[in-house]
Order: structure tokens, then sequence, then C-alpha cells
């Protein structure tokens, strides 16, 4: 597991500025000379405080997150042709992305891109995805009608929760302009935790800015899928919007989402059964409408932050990144 708390603030704000350059270009050349120079440090020096925070030495963070960008891109754009992904990703020929592809996942791109359906619950029984399982995985393994895996919805979800869902009335659609944040960020989840719980210890941060900026948003921004991303290299912020041109608080990482097409849905519901929400929005309501899951962020946003136990409330938005196929 990473060693978050073996890098103090200010090692972590560079390194972090240097994994932000990196998400933010996977389709272009990087190398470790440039995020070094991002981040103030030498080279060497870079490469072990780097793999200190993350768990991960700079080149193979950048190999899994090109990996992680492709599959999201091949299973989720299926008009996309392989070359274009592969140009998207950082590959400059279709036989190196191939390549490298096949040997990261044990499968070709051909081969997710032809055969695999996100949305059909028998393929998730296989050694792929055992490797990558998370819980709307081992949800969905084993399960062979989409009335069994409703059923195993309604044995966790309470029943308000159960029936706003699946009414379909709470949802809507809106779309988001540019929103800049400021974060402590999370690598790496211990089996079992909760994210959510983990964005509550980070909020008190921000008390001061909230009262500044009234309107600001409370987040948890997902920075990886958890449905193709190992629990020990997961990313995700605890963080609140800024204004975009702001001068004020340089000291902390800021990050932005671009603008785009968001499905939308307010919930009061435990926190044990906030991942949920997320597991219903990709596997049922996404395929039942004429909407594919974008590769921005999904996040969160918290309207009643409680005290730290399972069984106390949130009020929260999810938003879940789309855009029209």
């Amino acid at each position: 597991m990473p060693k978050n708390n073996d890098v103090n603030a200010d090692i972590a704000f560079r390194l972090n500025r240097a994994i932000d350059f990196i998400d933010d270009n996977l389709e272009s050349n990087i190398s470790v000379k440039q995020l070094s120079d991002i981040a103030c440090f030498s080279e060497s020096h870079f490469h072990r405080l780097f793999q200190t925070l993350t768990g991960q030495s700079p080149g193979f963070f950048i190999k899994r997150r090109r990996m992680a960008k492709s599959l999201f891109i091949l299973i989720n754009r299926k008009s996309l042709a392989i070359s274009t992904i592969a140009e998207m990703c950082g590959y400059s020929t279709i036989s190196n992305f191939s390549k490298v592809f096949s040997l990261f996942y044990g499968v070709s791109p051909s081969k997710v891109k032809s055969s695999f359906n996100p949305h059909n619950i028998k393929q998730f029984n296989t050694t792929f995805h055992r490797d990558f399982g998370n819980t709307r995985l081992k949800l969905m393994i084993n399960t062979e009608s989409l009335s069994r895996y409703q059923a195993n919805f309604r044995n966790i979800l309470n029943d308000d929760v159960y029936d706003k869902l699946y009414s379909r009335r709470a949802f809507s659609t809106k779309r988001i302009d540019n929103l800049t944040y400021v974060y402590s960020r999370t690598f790496g989840m211990e089996p079992g935790e909760n994210i959510h719980i983990n964005s509550k210890k980070h909020f008190s941060y921000y008390a001061d800015i909230k009262k500044i900026y009234s309107d600001a948003m409370t987040i948890s921004v997902h920075l990886d899928a958890t449905d193709y991303t190992p629990p020990q290299y997961y990313r995700h912020d605890a963080g609140i919007t800024v204004p975009e041109n702001t001068d004020e608080y340089k000291h902390l990482n800021r990050k932005n989402i671009s603008s785009g097409l968001y499905a939308t849905i307010s919930l009061e519901l435990p926190l044990s059964q906030c991942h949920y929400i997320w597991v219903y929005l990709v596997a049922e309501w996404i395929p039942s409408t004429f909407y594919e899951l974008d590769a921005r962020p999904a996040f969160c946003q918290y309207r009643l932050i409680p005290d730290i136990s399972p069984s106390e409330k949130l009020q929260i938005t999810y938003y879940l990144p789309i855009h029209i196929y």
C-alpha cells in the first residue's frame, strides 16, 4: 500500500502537481525529467518520493493510467477506432498499444472492443474481472439475471432509496461548467474501506473556505474507475470548489473538472450504502438511456456531513459524467 503518512504536506503538494500533469497529458510523451522539474526535485529524488507516495514507480503509474484510460474508452466508446484510442492514450502505433495492453490485461484491445459489453451481467464472471473485482463486480458475478441482481440491491438499500432509484423520477441531467477545486488526496484503499468516511476526515480543512464562498461545493472526486483499478492504486480527492481565477489558497493543490453533461440524483442514505448508488448508475441507469459514460471524473457533492459512522445518513448528490451516443 502507498505510505501517504510518510510524505509531508509540502512534498505531497509538489508530487501531486506532477501527478495532475500526468492525468492531463496521457496522450503526450511524458518523461521523468519533465515530472521532476514540475515537482522541483532531482530525478532520483523524485523517483524515490513518488514511489513512497503512490506505491508505484513513475513509469508504471503512467502506463497504468494509460491502460485504465484505454480500457474505459474501449468499453464505453464503441464508435472509436482502436487507432484513435491508441493515440488518445499516448501510443503512436496500434501494434505497440496492442502489445502493451495485452501484456497488462491478458486480453487484446480488439477482443475487448468486439466482445465485451459492460452491461452484460454474465460476462462479469471471468478471470479478467475477478482480478479487478470490486463491489459492483462482486454483486454481478454468478448473477444469472437482472431480476436477481435487482433482488440483491433490494436487500442492500433502504426502501425509500430503492424506490427513488427505480422510480427514475429523481434523476436529472444537467450541464456543469468548469469546476476548480482544492483538495486533499488519498492513495490506496484498505479492504472494506469507505471512501465517504475517508473524505469526511479531510473536510474540516476547508471550513474557512466555505465561510468565504458560501456557494462552494464540498465534493469527493473519483480519479480512478474502481472497476478497473486495484484497490492499492485507487485515488480519490476530498475537496471544495473555489473560483477558477482566485489567487488565494496557492498553498493547496487545485485541479479542474472540465465542463460537460452529468446525470445527477440527490439522496439521503447511510454511509454504508453510498457506494452502491454508483453501481446502480453504471449497471442499470446508463443502459436504459441514450447516454454513454464519459471519461471526466465522477464526483459526489455532500450537503450534510454527519459524524463518522456507517449508520449515519448523508445528504449527497451524485454526478455521473455522460454524453449522448
